[in-house]
């Protein structure tokens, strides 16, 4: 019963806490990152992005494009828009003529021949 009092109580110190306690009694052992520049990160990421766009001669790429770009990929796809996208990638690929259309029994053979 106590144990299990001193383990939740241990348990909801926050690790800020323990910073701020060594960082006074010995601060080589403090980790105190608190996490990269999100904002300046992805701006320089973008920059770059679009420096090599225009270096493999995309010179139309402005950087506006590419955060759309990659906004436009945090945003979870709904069931309807993978089927949307399933479908509009079966209507793309160009149909096989019926000679080009692999047997069942040469890719069997293919697989264990």
């Amino acid at each position: 019963m106590a144990i299990d009092i001193i383990r939740d109580t241990w348990n909801d110190i926050m690790q800020q806490c323990f910073d701020g306690v060594w960082k006074n009694i010995w601060p080589a052992v403090v980790n105190d990152f608190r996490g990269f520049a999100a904002d300046k990160f992805i701006s320089d990421a973008r920059h770059e992005i679009v420096e090599m766009a225009k270096s493999v001669g995309f010179e139309q790429v402005i950087e506006e494009n590419v955060a759309e770009l990659l906004s436009s990929h945090r945003e979870e796809l709904s069931n309807e828009d993978l089927l949307e996208l399933d479908r509009e990638h079966y209507e793309e690929e160009e149909p096989m003529e019926e000679n080009e259309r692999p047997s069942p029994t040469s890719s069997h053979n293919e697989r264990h021949g």
